[in-house]
């Protein structure tokens, strides 16, 4: 199983027994520090998240908190993920990255292809390409764009997102977009960026099989059921059997919350432990739960319950020293 980090963009992530909680980040985050400590630490990819505003009050339920209480505060101090990502394809050299996930509808998408594309190339070939329809309503409301087309315009914004980056002369007449003989150069390095798509729908398994390289899972509940989603991932492999495609190339990948501990630390010895939050032993235990629920990588949001980034990268430390055996857990082929 791979390891990857979330990044601190948005905030330094704190459970508690029922939700997670974005607050605003310690000022003194380093993304490119971060960056380079975990390359070091042979993680295998970086994921920023992706807002344009947070406003003042909002009643659109965060998918990790499923009591509907808000994670992030309306003021909340949100670095911009593509940014963020070209400082890191300039100061790393081996880790991959990937927006967590980039919401296509927010922007015009031959936008955000060339932005993509552009990291691609700056990175010598390093970009997943995560993409989602969103979930905040009033996010769309302020932007002036339609929340219930959100799959729709999803669906489109990757169509031109690939022909941006295959064709030479990109048409296309949609829904929501309409145009021709635009060009868009350069290309990027890879031949095929992966498009991993983050949903837990049917619609987005669906778009997920005709278009991407990997779903992307919701884990940050404290104590989630690492099989919840069994039944998505037959669905998807009828519908990749449905187009055609080899299933064996397509990854399941979760992002779940993780705090390293000490042997005597209350979070080790409680009965009932928190998804990923223990002894070295205790996360590998809980790693091989979602690499037998079929999951190949695990995108890690420490649970930094000081809400400092002294602690923060105390974590990413901690956390990077089970890399090593992590690689070594087998995961679950799918059953077709």
């Amino acid at each position: 199983m791979e390891i990857s980090l979330m990044m601190p963009t948005h905030g330094l992530l704190f459970r508690n027994e029922e939700n997670a909680f974005l607050p605003a980040p310690d000022r003194n985050v380093d993304v490119v520090e971060v960056a380079q400590l975990a390359e070091r630490l042979d993680y295998h990819s970086l994921w920023f998240s992706d807002h344009v505003l947070m406003t003042r009050t909002s009643d659109s339920g965060h998918p990790a908190n499923w009591s509907g209480e808000r994670a992030y505060p309306g003021d909340a101090y949100m670095l911009d993920g593509l940014v963020s990502m070209g400082a890191v394809a300039a100061s790393t050299s081996r880790i991959r990255f990937s927006p967590s996930v980039l919401i296509s509808p927010y922007r015009h998408p031959l936008h955000d292809a060339r932005q993509l594309a552009a990291a691609d190339i700056l990175s010598n070939g390093r970009l997943i390409a995560g993409v989602g329809a969103g979930w905040m309503k009033e996010e769309f409301d302020a932007l002036g764009l339609p929340f219930e087309a959100r799959g729709r315009m999803l669906q489109e914004c990757v169509e031109i997102y690939i022909k941006s980056w295959k064709d030479e002369w990109v048409d296309h007449d949609g829904e929501f977009y309409t145009f021709r003989d635009v060009s868009m150069n350069p290309k990027p390095i890879q031949s095929d960026i992966p498009i991993v798509f983050g949903a837990a729908t049917k619609a987005g398994a669906r778009r997920a099989a005709r278009w991407g390289a990997g779903l992307y899972l919701l884990f940050l509940d404290p104590y989630p059921d690492p099989r919840r989603y069994d039944e998505l991932h037959q669905q998807l492999f009828r519908q990749l059997e449905t187009v055609g495609r080899d299933p064996q190339g397509f990854e399941f990948s979760v992002m779940v919350s993780a705090r390293p501990t000490s042997a005597s630390d209350p979070a080790s010895t409680a009965k009932r432990r928190k998804a990923l939050t223990g002894t070295p032993e205790q996360i590998l235990e809980g790693l091989q739960e979602f690499a037998d629920a079929g999951y190949s990588r695990a995108v890690v949001h420490l649970d930094v319950q000081s809400t400092t980034y002294a602690e923060y990268l105390e974590l990413v430390e901690s956390f990077g020293e089970l890399i090593p055996q992590a690689k070594t857990i087998p995961v679950r082929a799918p059953a077709i």
